[in-house]
This record gives C-alpha cells, sequence and structure tokens, in this order.
C-alpha cells in the first residue's frame, strides 16, 4: 500500500510475468520500502500544492482587504467580492443578494453576479428581487440559520421557487 500513517494514498502493485513466480521477502521488503517512500512524495507534493493555493489566497484575501478599506460605494464592495471569488476560485460562478426589510417580509434582490464564462445559465437580471417568504428563506433569514447542501436543487426543505432559482443560477 501506498500509505502515510493512517492515510491511504493508493498502491503499488508488483507483478511478475514469469508463470508460478514466487517473490522474496527481500524483494517484498525492498518494494515496500519503496512504496512508503513514493506515498512520502506524492503526500508532500499534495501539501506543497495546497500550501501554494492557500498562499495565493491569502494574497488575494490581504489586497481584498485593503481595497475594501478604499472603497466608496456599494457596487465597488461588490465588485471586489466578485473578483476575489473569480480569482480564488476560477471554476466557480458567484451571485450577491442583499437582504431589504419591505412590510413585514424580507426580500432579496440580487445586486451583483460573476457568472463563469464556460457555464451556460439563463442570465438573471440585477435588481431582481424576491420574497423571502415565497422562496422558504424567511425563516432561515429571521433566525440567522444556514443550510449548505450540495444538491438542493432536489432539496425537499427548499421550496420549489428557491429549487427553480437554483438551477436558473446553476447551484446544485
Amino acid at each position: 500500500p501506498l500509505t502515510v500513517g493512517k492515510s491511504w494514498l493508493g498502491i503499488l502493485l508488483l507483478v511478475s510475468h514469469v508463470p508460478d513466480a514466487v517473490f522474496q521477502i527481500s524483494t517484498i521488503s525492498q518494494v515496500s520500502t519503496i512504496a512508503g517512500q513514493v506515498a512520502i512524495v506524492f503526500q508532500n507534493l499534495s501539501l506543497g500544492e495546497e500550501t501554494e493555493r492557500n498562499l495565493q489566497n491569502s494574497e488575494v484575501l490581504s489586497y481584498l482587504g485593503q481595497q475594501l478599506l478604499a472603497a466608496d460605494n456599494e457596487q465597488q464592495i461588490y465588485n471586489l467580492a466578485l473578483e476575489a471569488i473569480a480569482t480564488t476560485q476560477p471554476e466557480q460562478g458567484a451571485t450577491i443578494f442583499m437582504i431589504d426589510e419591505v412590510g413585514g417580509d424580507q426580500e432579496v434582490e440580487l445586486v451583483a453576479g460573476w457568472e463563469h464564462p464556460s457555464r451556460e445559465q439563463p442570465a438573471l437580471e440585477l435588481g431582481l428581487r424576491l420574497s423571502s417568504k415565497e422562496l422558504g428563506l424567511f425563516s432561515m433569514l429571521r433566525h440567522g440559520l444556514s443550510v449548505v447542501y450540495n444538491n438542493g436543487v432536489v432539496d425537499d426543505r427548499f421550496s420549489p421557487p428557491l429549487r427553480q432559482l437554483l438551477a436558473t443560477l446553476g447551484i446544485g
């Protein structure tokens, strides 16, 4: 096995094309040692890549923090946030909704969006306003609750209008 501690990374398979071949214990021991070294190299490579991504994300977030302090208006703040998401999560898209209290309901308004260039999805107009009650979000927003789920389009906890919105946004 290619293992580091209790983490399995893969398997090194030793095969002989000689019929009825039997491997010597010393050969198995050598291969096991090599497998352990290979596993450590793989793990170090993975950790190096992860460290590099984290460093890049930290630099982006540091830059974002500096730029947010200098932002003059809400649109600049939205754009900076979307730019940071586009830089740190380039395979994703992002949408920013803000909450507005209207006659006992909390409406969510689409204020900014960044659509991933390679994803095809219908564009939503900025300024789109939706009732949190109709979306089934009123109680979550009122109590500050979050629900994270990777397939919200079919989650029965979400209202049909919310599932439709998630599908339109390409989420879930």
